[in-house]
């Protein structure tokens, strides 16, 4: 029975026979004898601006409209402030209520609809209910519609943060969720990531900062940085998490500096979230390492990033421990936390295995329980357990070795919580089991807030790494003067007898320039002049010598090429790798030296054409890096990129094929900063990243080669763990050679590479310390699952169908030749084409205007002006944005951007695909392998919210657990009796093909099409009708609405069915136990009450049961006739 204001869906389409276009109006009178119904259509955020032509007001028949409730999600109005809609209830007395939630401070209310102004274009109907009322889509429509919409299925139904996480550029990895989602389960994040190299310890530090900020809008967060990583930082905030720093430390919310020039007074300030980068490297810098130790101890969230710690050395281990967790070990001395080490190791693998083991105890009960049940045992399930021999044998096994591990410790509250284990109970000890063992993980884990993951999970996923080496000799007959100089060089480091500190100050620089160019050898003994000793004459007479040499080269580089053969220098031979090997990919060349910078610039530009070559030097302007990066990623015929050290920095040169090392750096660090600039995660499997490498026969540069390729292997494998070591390799590097400077590397090699190997298989035993990960077993196999689906899903034909819809909706975008990139300007925008499913465009001067794309399109104007020669400083305006659906392409180009979730060009399609009733309902026949007919029902499960709404409990505490139920959507099939003897997965397969293969015309018929037309069953020939007519002719009204609704509460039951096969209920119900199990544990140490507790409790049943009854709801509804070729 309609009252007045009332929300009722209405026609608006000049067709009143077949109408296509509604929208949702509120009932401003009601005239019974008349049978007309007066509606208003509301408009409270100026929507009617895009479609002038859609009344204010409508007289229309009662018959025409019909009740509809506002879609989810859905901005509305009430008591003047904008609420989201979150959850629809329809009471007995026809009227909808709402539970909405506040845009602003988040607060929920229970609201009727008769108080709420909603838009005229948020009227939500059933599929199945078109479907009976012939409401038949374009088959285009209802396609897309299925692809985007089981893609959105799993952000939905994802973890808390994957949603966020989606809209960055950055592959969502396994580990890396592993660790944000670990970060994120307790109250307080305090963690310490020590992650192996190129695991992606930032990305996972950032990814926690983006979520905790969706949830903490003006929250101030300070990240602590070495002053040559700001720079990195920046990049990686502001490209792969649309993330504005600034180092106003005094009034900034989002604050980043450097250690080097964080005020000593930092602690005074208030932060709610705090990042520090490299914190290993403040265990030697003790006015850093308090200041940090104070801002921990004052901060509630708190992440630290270090190489990964190694127990041998207990006093380090013990202060980083110290900065993570203040109240726990602040007063230990060394001395007891020896013993507590100690203890750890004992019980380590023994937790480890009666983790295990526990695992196996409840699947056995798990499994016999089912066979008992199946059997329908005479004496009930749980006696016939409780008499089971081989369950209790089971059980008595762990105790006996939770018992093991009370004689080690002798902790008497762990003591008791053993004793209180019984066989008897109801959970077979199951809960008294796992409460011990979270009592061990919480008090004697020392890794517990240390996160560790080791490189070699990610070997299958990364790139390979080869080498390519360029050895060069020193003749007398070819470079007599570099060979003299060298020569000269050493024989000079010999005479001095240096000690290691002077050593390191005055004759390492030397040698590393020599090894880089005579220009910047030059400038350094130039610069040394005075604080070398003895007699220096050989070394300044053949360093000027080889200068001349090396500038004749330079100025005569095309002849000096011609013959490969006879090239005796390291810039000859550097020029004609690339000119010779780099024949269509790109390539990053590095230096460490300024000099040595300035004149391969000079070279490659005259060689090489200016528009080869792309430069990334310090001394050079931000707009300048900026057009420079941008002509590298962008442009097919600039294959060159020479850097400084600063382009190690951060920078995504994963573009490129090959790096190529001009001077090979004395730490290995800083080769791997080189090589991680293209070896990053995400990059093609099919492209390995060459090393380039070019070192001197018989000279230190040989043997230092020697030690970094077939010592630490760093050309062909990351440094996996050894971070934490390299200064010490280091100072052992500079060391032997300091002691004999010609051999001294040569005879040092094996001793450390045994160091080196002894550290690795340290760092590999400890990994099995991290006991706490292995209580997050469940959670972390669902999420395993939820990625691959979502990998799966978020592909090339999801990017084309969002690109496909927006254009059907009336955003038309202008694509490049390969479908990839597409650019969006003001006026991409059609009213006109949007009518039919009533588009909402974003606001494109705030989207335009927006700093991240105002930068970018700095950078395009940039590069648009060099390219057309035009003047430098003339400002074109540009008012377009050129981006991708496709995460690989936004990934490898910083300047494309990422249509993905929260941008709100992929919102507002999105939205309108899932939030407008285009593609729920369709009736189409198809050329396909298979004869078939029928109607197919696409389901999705959420979680019944309402639980936790009625017992106002946040629906944020659902996050966690949402991926416990099925991802993926549903389809069930309801064939016509003729097909009833056709398998479901044949239909299945079938159908799944033909929403694959997305839409091609002349293989499908929409037979809701309203126009007579041809097509390949010539229904408008045979027939002399339109198809939807013929349709309607065919299938009777009310024989169709009873064999539609029929076939919905089939297909319904059949879903319900298959969601219970695909949703871990118990794994869920056993993760939930897991954490107040761990608070029970934890309530010795940190004294939680009983009340908290139980609150616990009371809030993780709730969240049982709204999963446990979870709603499944019909996504679309269509009738498909496939007909056989």
């Amino acid at each position: 029975m309609l009252e007045n204001k009332m929300y009722v869906r209405c026609p608006v389409d000049k067709d009143t026979r077949n109408p296509r276009i509604f929208i949702m109006g509120q009932i401003t009178e009601i005239d019974k004898f008349a049978e007309t119904v007066t509606l208003k259509f509301n408009d409270p955020y100026s929507f009617r601006k895009y479609y002038e032509f859609f009344p204010e007001t409508i007289k229309c028949s009662i018959n025409s409209v019909t009740r509809c409730k506002i879609f989810e999600g859905t901005v509305v109005q009430y008591d003047f402030k904008s609420f989201q809609v979150i959850k629809a209830i329809k009471g007995e007395n026809g009227w909808y209520t709402y539970y909405l939630q506040a845009v602003d401070d988040k607060i929920i209310k229970k609201v009727r609809e008769d108080s709420i102004i909603a838009p005229f274009n948020s009227c939500e109907v059933e599929p199945h209910v078109q479907l009976m009322n012939y409401e038949f889509q374009n088959p285009i429509w209802y396609i897309g519609r299925t692809i985007v919409d089981r893609t959105m299925q799993i952000l939905e139904n994802s973890v808390y943060g994957f949603k966020v996480l989606a809209g960055c550029k950055i592959f969502l990895m396994p580990h890396q969720l592993h660790t944000i989602m670990r970060c994120l389960q307790e109250t307080k994040c305090r963690y310490m990531l020590a992650d192996e190299v190129g695991l992606g310890k930032t990305i996972e530090a950032c990814s926690v900062l983006k979520i905790f900020l969706s949830q903490n809008f003006n929250a101030r967060v300070l990240i602590i940085v070495p002053n040559t990583l700001l720079n990195q930082w920046k990049v990686e905030l502001y490209v792969k998490f649309d993330i504005m720093v600034n180092e106003d430390i005094v009034n900034g919310n989002m604050v980043i500096t450097s250690i080097e020039n964080l005020p000593l007074n930092s602690d005074i300030y208030k932060w709610d979230f705090v990042i520090v980068d490299e914190v290993h490297r403040l265990l030697s810098k003790p006015e850093q390492y308090n200041l940090i130790h104070k801002i921990s101890a004052s901060t509630d969230n708190i992440l630290l990033l270090s190489a990964t710690p190694v127990q041998q050395k207990k006093n380090e281990y013990l202060k980083l421990l110290k900065l993570i967790m203040p109240e726990k070990y602040n007063s230990m001395t060394e001395d007891e936390f020896s013993v507590l080490l100690e203890k750890q190791s004992l019980l380590t693998g023994k937790v480890y295995n009666i983790l295990n083991d526990f695992e196996d105890y409840r699947e056995f009960i798990d499994q016999e329980s089912k066979k008992l049940k199946d059997s329908e045992a005479s004496v009930g399930v749980d006696r016939a357990l409780h008499e089971n021999e081989e369950c209790e044998e089971l059980f008595e096994e762990l105790i006996d070795d939770l018992r093991k591990i009370d004689s080690i410790i002798k902790d008497d509250n762990y003591t008791e919580f053993v004793k209180k284990i019984r066989f008897k109970n109801t959970d077979f000890g199951v809960q008294g089991i796992e409460i011990s063992i979270s009592y061990i993980c919480e008090h004697y884990q020392i890794e517990k807030s240390i996160i560790r993951n080791r490189r070699d999970i990610l070997e299958e996923t990364l790139a390979l790494r080869t080498l390519e080496q360029v050895p060069h000799q020193l003749k007398g007959d070819h470079n007599n003067a570099e060979m003299n100089t060298y020569y000269s060089l050493v024989e000079w480091i010999e005479l001095q007898n240096f000690n290691q500190e002077t050593f390191r100050i005055l004759a390492l620089p030397l040698l590393m320039a020599y090894f880089s160019s005579p220009w910047a050898f030059i400038e350094v003994i130039g610069k040394n002049k005075a604080s070398m000793a003895g007699d220096t004459s050989n070394i300044f007479y053949f360093a000027e010598r080889w200068l001349n040499d090396e500038n004749l080269v330079v100025n005569t580089i095309d002849t000096v090429l011609e013959n490969p053969d006879d090239i005796n220098c390291r810039i000859g031979r550097i020029v004609n790798f690339i000119d010779q090997e780099v024949i269509k990919g790109k390539i990053v060349v590095f230096t460490k030296y300024e000099e040595t910078f300035t004149k391969y610039k000079e070279v490659f530009e005259v060689y090489f054409n200016q528009e080869c070559c792309a430069f990334f030097n310090k001394k050079m302007s931000t707009e300048e890096l900026e057009l420079n990066v941008f002509r590298f990623q962008n442009d097919t015929s600039c294959f060159i990129m020479l850097c400084d050290e600063s382009g190690g920095e951060g920078r995504n040169f994963q573009c490129a094929d090959s790096v190529l090392h001009i001077d090979l750096p004395w730490d290995a660090n800083a080769i791997e900063q080189r090589i991680g600039r293209l070896d990053r995660i995400g990059r093609d499997l099919n492209r390995d990243v060459k090393s380039v490498v070019i070192y001197t026969h018989d000279t230190i540069e040989e043997q230092l080669f020697r030690f970094w390729n077939e010592g630490l292997n760093v050309f062909n494998h990351s440094l996996s763990g050894l971070e934490i070591i390299m200064s010490e390799i280091n100072d052992n590097i500079v060391s032997a050679v300091q002691k004999d400077t010609k051999y001294g590397l040569s005879g040092a090699i094996d001793t450390i590479i045994q160091l080196s190997k002894d550290m690795k298989n340290a760092v590999e035993r400890e990994q099995h310390y991290d006991t706490a990960a292995i209580k997050f077993r469940p959670l972390f196999t669902e999420l395993d699952k939820m990625v691959s689906y979502y990998n799966l899903n978020e592909n090339e034909l999801f990017a084309k169908t969002m690109m496909n819809w927006a254009s059907l909706a009336g955003l038309n975008g202008h694509p490049n030749a390969e479908m990839s990139v597409i650019t969006f300007d003001e006026h991409s925008f059609s009213p006109k084409s949007a009518e039919n499913s009533m588009l909402i465009p974003p606001n494109w001067d705030n989207y335009i205007n927006s700093e991240r794309n105002i930068q970018v399109n700095n950078v395009v104007e940039m590069y648009e002006n060099l390219k057309s020669r035009s003047n430098p400083t003339k400002k074109v305006l540009t008012r377009n944005i050129k981006g991708t659906f496709n995460r690989q392409y936004a990934i490898e180009n910083d300047y494309l951007h990422f249509f993905a979730p929260g941008d709100d060009v992929f919102d507002c399609i999105v939205n309108n695909a899932l939030k407008s009733c285009k593609g729920q309902s369709a009736a189409f026949a198809v050329k396909s392998d298979i004869a078939w007919k029928g109607l197919a029902f696409t389901w999705a499960v959420t979680p019944n919210e309402t639980v936790l709404l009625e017992k106002n409990i946040p629906l944020i505490n659902l996050s966690q657990f949402r991926n416990f139920l099925a991802v993926d959507q549903v389809t069930t099939f309801v064939p016509f009796p003729s097909f009833e003897d056709v398998p479901e997965s044949k239909v299945l397969y079938s159908y799944n093909k033909i929403i694959d293969s997305q839409f091609i015309k002349k293989d499908i018929i929409h037979l809701g099409q309203r126009s007579k037309r041809g097509s390949f069953l010539n229904i408008n020939v045979k027939y002399n009708v339109s198809n939807i007519e013929w349709f309607k002719q065919t299938y009777i009204r009310e024989q169709w609405e009873k064999f539609v609704l029929n076939s919905y509460r089939s297909a319904r039951k059949n879903a319900v069915i298959k969601f219970k096969e695909k949703s871990n209920i118990r794994g869920v119900k056993d993760e939930l136990q897991r954490v107040i199990n761990a608070k029970i544990a934890s309530s010795c140490y940190y004294t939680h009450e009983k009340v908290e507790i139980r609150e616990c409790e009371d809030l993780y049943e709730a969240i049982y049961q709204s999963l446990k009854e979870a709603k499944i709801k019909l996504r679309s509804a269509c009738f498909v006739w496939m007909v056989k070729e």
